[in-house]
């Protein structure tokens, strides 16, 4: 999985986290962050760490952390934000929220619903869209945020009036978190430490999608899971 420096190949065994070849996937070489360690490895050194350990990228650093430990990226809900500044000429509209291209609800605006805050509180008040969806307020724009993440959703919202949302609304998609699955053909484990000693930040082969051994994958979370099924990884 990555160079060996000491006796990582001799004090865990390989591990085949894929159950066959069929379908998988290979990632790109990752740079995994010097933080992560495997605390189940059965070893005092956790810096020794199995295939089959579930990473997540950390947008603002391009390293990779542990998918089940917080400050990684998560899958992204789709999020519209309104073409204007609620006024005068939102009071009485409408405003309908789509979700995966099926209309989920319409919700009327009050007759003084003519504020940002007073448009969010109404769509927010509103039992079927807040089961789907939450109102809130950014930079002077009604903002409606999807309340599941991942590439596999989408809103669109429309209103019978043009500039709240356009003339044919305003539709967004959700974006997957980017996790992947350490490990290679050889199944031996790879080693945080650097040939001088020295735990640092290491290069890693990996897979994006496969048909893995559920057994066998280490730190997974609901997530990490859903993303690698979208990706057509089969996990029993």
């Amino acid at each position: 999985m990555q160079n060996f420096y000491g006796n990582a190949a001799l004090e865990l065994p390989c591990r085949a986290v894929l159950r066959n070849t069929q379908g998988a996937r290979k990632g790109g070489a990752i740079t995994v962050d010097s933080t992560v360690v495997d605390t189940g490895n059965g070893l005092a050194r956790t810096t020794l760490i199995r295939q089959g350990l579930l990473v997540v990228k950390v947008t603002s650093t391009g390293r990779y952390i542990r998918a089940d430990t917080n400050g990684g990226d998560r899958s992204a809900p789709p999020a519209v934000t309104a073409s204007e500044t609620a006024d005068a000429d939102w009071a009485s509209k409408t405003i309908t929220l789509k979700r995966n291209g099926a209309t989920v609800v319409v919700v009327t605006l009050g007759a003084g619903d003519d504020t940002d805050a007073e448009v969010r509180d109404a769509l927010n008040a509103n039992a079927i869209f807040a089961a789907n969806a939450v109102a809130s307020v950014a930079s002077s724009r009604v903002v409606v945020t999807g309340l599941v993440g991942g590439a596999g959703e989408s809103i669109e919202v429309v209103s019978n009036l043009a500039t709240a949302f356009g003339t044919y609304g305003t539709s967004d998609a959700g974006e997957d978190a980017d996790y992947r699955v350490l490990g290679d053909d050889g199944g031996l484990p790879g080693d945080m430490f650097d040939p001088a000693g020295a735990v640092a930040n290491q290069t890693f082969a990996n897979w994006i999608a496969g048909d893995f051994d559920s057994s066998k994958l280490i730190g997974t979370t609901g997530d990490a899971l859903a993303v690698l099924a979208r990706r057509g990884s089969t996990i029993l």
